[in-house]
């Protein structure tokens, strides 16, 4: 009896790791790939004003 609880008790913290550990690495992957954007959006924001400052020709 004492087995089986010890290892509902185990099952219980394995179980309860794993559903903490998804949200961290979720939250994770979404802060990379916001960062990746964020790099992304600000080298084509350059290369936009670089365009607009060559003078317009008529």
């Amino acid at each position: 009896m004492k087995n089986l609880k010890m290892e509902k008790i185990k099952f219980g913290i394995q179980l309860t790791i794993l559903m903490l550990a998804f949200p961290v690495l979720f939250v994770t992957e979404i802060k990379q790939a916001d960062e990746d954007m964020k790099k992304i959006n600000w080298k084509n924001r350059n290369s936009w004003k670089q365009r607009n400052l060559q003078p317009a020709k008529h």
